[in-house]
């Protein structure tokens, strides 16, 4: 059974196309899932963190630690350093999310457009491929 160039050529363009079509859906699934939950990638804001500690410990003295204040700091100054400093980091955290997220959305389109070129490059080899084969 012996294969003509053109067939063995088809073969290799297919073959090359399945394994780039192969690790481009695994990117574009890796991509897909940090569209979905950017939560895996972006780490949460400190303040976060330390309010989550704060249940157990004195807030005032937390309040002191994170907003590093001089002692003789009153409780309410150092809750509105604290809260101040709280929003300005849930909202930097949004914004890595929403960055996270475009940019995930950016790599899933660039990817699909790569397996869509890979289906229009495999199917004429194949067919051609089976054509040859027939002869």
């Amino acid at each position: 059974m012996r294969k003509s160039l053109l067939q063995i050529y088809c073969l290799l363009v297919c073959i090359f196309t399945v394994a780039c079509f192969s690790i481009t859906l695994g990117l574009c699934l890796q991509n897909s899932v940090k569209l979905i939950w950017p939560q895996l990638i972006v780490e949460p804001p400190e303040g976060k963190i330390y309010k989550d500690k704060m249940q157990d410990q004195n807030l005032q003295e937390i309040a002191k630690k994170i907003a590093k204040l001089p002692p003789g700091v009153t409780y309410e100054q150092a809750q509105k350093v604290w809260d101040a400093n709280y929003q300005r980091s849930v909202i930097e955290y949004e914004d890595k999310l929403a960055k996270e997220r475009r940019e995930a959305l950016r790599a899933v389109i660039n990817y699909l457009i790569i397996i869509l070129v890979d289906i229009f490059i495999f199917v004429p080899h194949w067919r051609l491929a089976k054509r040859q084969a027939d002869v």
